[in-house]
């Protein structure tokens, strides 16, 4: 925030702009998707502790961890080499190599210590995605004979059905809900497919910068009613089908 806010009183970014230019920007901008640019292992501090007990964490841990864990040989430090310079002759390079942990995948036990620790960041992000999940569905008889089937649907899932960016670069579609009929008839004039928006979730919304639900058309709620009237026996199959939120579907039976 306080990186936008300075290029902002720069003059170098521009509102609604990408902000760094890689591919959480176009995932968003372009597919209108929450995207993230992993850096899967992390810091190389949160592998590294205090080994030889002298109240710090620096370069002899660094040595430590170089000697004794396995497939960490030769990874931070390299073996002072003899090299000949134009100008100064006779040189020795080595030392250092701050570049390893950030290019290259920890080894050893530590491997099994990022792949642990990634797994836990991809399982919260799988329970953020939207949950599409029928709360009601009932049928009511009417005097003329026929029966009015109502089904409520509700996203039980952190994040809506889509961004307002996705619909905006039109990346996806207007949610609907469909009613196959199996003996049954639709009344006169009845749609067997509605069209629904889309589904708000339990992220919450700042009033000042509404991203998914400030759109004139369509509305966006966490849950959604419809209702269909038929007449006849059988069975009636509704289904739910958003473009992210996926597809959900039950059976009634008319007798």
């Amino acid at each position: 925030m306080a990186r936008s806010l300075l290029l902002r009183l720069l003059g170098t970014l521009q509102p609604g702009g990408p902000l760094f230019g890689h591919s959480p920007d176009y995932g968003y901008f372009q597919f209108g998707a929450i995207w993230y640019g992993d850096e899967l292992w992390g810091n190389r501090y949160d592998y590294i502790y205090d080994f030889n007990g002298d109240g710090a964490v620096n370069d002899y841990d660094w040595l430590w961890v170089q000697d004794n864990i396995k497939g960490m040989e030769r990874a931070y430090f390299l073996p002072w080499t003899p090299a000949e310079h134009p100008e100064y002759g006779t040189v020795e390079c080595g030392g250092t190599n701050p570049k390893f942990w950030s290019q290259n995948p920890p080894a050893g036990l530590y491997l099994k210590l990022a792949v642990e620790a990634q797994n836990r960041f991809n399982l919260m992000l799988a329970k953020q995605l939207p949950k599409l999940e029928f709360t009601e569905v009932n049928v009511k008889a009417n005097a003329d004979g026929s029966r009015t089937i109502t089904a409520t649907v509700t996203n039980n899932g952190f994040l809506p059905d889509a961004l307002k960016q996705a619909w905006l670069v039109k990346m996806v579609r207007q949610s609907t809900a469909r009613i196959t009929l199996d003996g049954l008839k639709l009344a006169s004039g009845e749609s067997g497919t509605k069209t629904i928006g889309f589904f708000a979730g339990a992220l919450p919304e700042n009033p000042l910068d509404r991203p998914f639900t400030d759109i004139d058309s369509p509305t966006w709620e966490r849950s959604k009613t419809v209702s269909w009237t038929v007449t006849g026996t059988g069975t009636a199959t509704i289904e739910f089908l958003s473009t992210r939120g996926g597809v959900i579907s039950t059976t009634v039976d008319l007798k």
